[in-house]
């Protein structure tokens, strides 16, 4: 995480692995982070094709904007796995991929 944000996480129990072999762990932010901020500008210094870092529901993004569209199962399996989604409506989950289809 670190490598790829900026970010220090503790990182917490392996939730699932993908077909490409990506362990996806339960992680805690640290910094003063909290996960709710808006987006923010990435340290000069990570990785150069990323300019920006969101904390994104994964509930609520479209199923193209995702590198790896076919993990997209396994990550929301992984959040609601650690209590991080309310059950939404249809309707609520369509109006909010489309107010969030930047990402």
């Amino acid at each position: 995480m670190w490598e790829q944000t900026g970010l220090n996480v503790k990182v917490a129990q392996l939730l699932g692995v993908t077909a490409q072999g990506l362990r996806i762990y339960a992680c805690h932010l640290g910094g003063g982070f909290e996960g709710t901020e808006e987006v923010i500008d990435a340290p000069s210094w990570i990785n150069e094709s990323i300019d920006r870092i969101g904390f994104i529901d994964p509930f609520v993004t479209r199923y193209e904007a995702w590198q790896h569209p076919k993990d997209l199962i396994l990550i929301r399996d992984a959040y609601v796995a650690q209590g991080r989604t309310e059950i939404l409506s249809d309707a609520e989950i369509f109006q909010m991929s489309h107010e969030n289809e930047q990402y």
